[in-house]
């Protein structure tokens, strides 16, 4: 099962083309035919997006020139414009071509190390995006929503974005390292929130839930960590200063970020680790150790910020070269239009079907809970400290669990949502579960 990115994806613009095929033989001649091709894979389903560099370096050699379009305001489906210049088509094809790129990072395995390497160069793709509407934008100040603020805004979400994928990286290799990024994240997503509070309403409404749910769950999770590797050096009050600080933190009011259920899981997932690690520690400061617990825990500073840089510029002579891309040859599916729910990439359209099929990992996981609860029980007289041991920790267990099925209930009584954050959860839990079955398996042998 993959485990995506905890991000929300650039929505995007739906366009209509308005007599398409006589404007581009009218802009293009002879060479129409090509430029229909690139237009008809980026709005294909699948989309392809190696098109997306040819057509805007076609489109960008008719600037100045008429092409009539109509398009949506992203933040609102049920707002639409028209346009008859070139420059608002490419303005729209940039941000499209963006939405497309993070759409595709959602879909790769965020805990396979290759897997995250091989974003680099999509984020590469993402930065050549932002320094083109920063170019385009500086020219044409007459897009109806994709004003100077929202580009600013466009811009550092994609910082935002190279900075989280580098939290993931160390995450896989060393988690308690992440500290110091983890710092830099938030970093960037407060200067995200701060800018997306002068969007325009609708822009607003979308995006400040988002910045202020990742920002929120960011301090969840530094803190987390930090007093993890306190727990860890049996600085059991410096631990316990950062556990309680995570949960204050936790107590803030969130907005359910509907497209993106996989951060409300991570969320609860977290604060669960620190209401358990805080009710074990203080007990144990409290029989063995008498540390005392310092009132306001300091932070580590942020590390420097990723080290991504812009692939090949978008509107420059060389992105001329229809065999340029720095994306792979790959195709993605086209999401439905922005405010519905974020759909997996595996998700199927019979939505009856997927009720029927359930999640039959979590069946299996269940049935492995029961018989991992007996062979403790039959070998509680033979390992008794061990079993109680193992049976708190089932325990704790439960109370995530607990969480996962809610969130099974309510994915199974609403088949449009999406599945995927939920196995998520459940690849982490079954994780947990084997290695507990290895763990008694090895008792039961000695």
């Amino acid at each position: 099962m993959k485990t995506s990115m905890l991000l929300v994806e650039i929505p995007s613009i739906k366009i209509s083309y308005i007599n398409q095929q006589s404007a581009i033989t009218l802009l293009f001649r002879g060479d129409a035919p090509r430029i229909l091709s690139y237009q008809n894979q980026i709005y294909a389903n699948p989309t392809n997006l190696n098109a997306y560099r040819h057509y805007i370096s076609a489109i960008n050699s008719k600037r100045g020139m008429n092409l009539k379009t109509k398009f949506f305001n992203p933040f609102n489906a049920k707002e639409s414009f028209e346009s008859d210049k070139v420059d608002i088509e490419i303005m729209n094809t940039i941000w499209n071509f963006a939405s497309d790129l993070t759409k595709y990072m959602l879909s790769l395995d965020s805990s396979d190390l290759e897997a995250l390497k091989s974003m680099k160069i999509v984020l590469s793709d993402l930065l050549s995006c932002s320094d083109a509407l920063k170019e385009i934008t500086s020219q044409c100040n007459n897009h109806p929503f994709l004003t100077n603020k929202m580009v600013d805004f466009f811009s550092q979400y994609i910082k935002y974005i190279c900075n989280f994928w580098q939290l993931n990286c160390i995450i896989l290799q060393k988690e308690s390292l992440t500290p110091k990024i983890s710092m830099r994240c938030i970093d960037e997503i407060k200067v995200c929130l701060e800018i997306a509070k002068s969007l325009d309403n609708d822009a607003k409404a979308y995006y400040i839930p988002v910045c202020e749910y990742l920002l929120a769950y960011l301090n969840l999770y530094v803190r987390y960590i930090i007093g993890k590797n306190h727990e860890a050096k049996l600085e059991v009050g410096e631990a316990l200063a950062f556990y309680y600080a995570g949960y204050e933190y936790s107590k803030k009011t969130l907005q359910e970020i509907v497209s993106a259920p996989q951060l409300s899981l991570a969320f609860k997932i977290v604060l669960n680790n620190i209401k358990t690690a805080i009710k074990t520690l203080k007990k144990a400061n409290r029989a063995s150790y008498f540390q005392s617990i310092p009132e306001t825990p300091e932070l580590p500073p942020p590390s420097a910020p990723a080290n991504v840089q812009p692939g090949e510029p978008l509107l420059s002579a060389q992105s001329t070269n229809p065999n340029q891309s720095n994306v792979p040859n790959i195709q993605i599916p086209q999401s439905p239009i922005q405010q519905a729910p974020q759909l997996s990439p595996n998700f199927q359209p019979n939505a009856q079907q997927n009720v029927q099929q359930g999640f039959v990992e979590w069946d299996q996981l269940n049935v492995l809970k029961g018989q991992l609860n007996a062979r403790v029980d039959a070998l509680m007289s033979k390992y008794p400290e061990i079993c109680q041991e193992i049976k708190k920790q089932f325990q704790v267990a439960n109370q995530n669990d607990g969480i996962i099925q809610n969130a099974i209930n309510q994915c199974l009584s609403n088949p449009s949502s999406p599945r995927e954050p939920i196995q998520n959860m459940i690849k982490q839990a079954s994780t947990y579960y084997y290695s507990m079955q290895a763990r008694i398996e090895q008792m039961e042998k000695s």
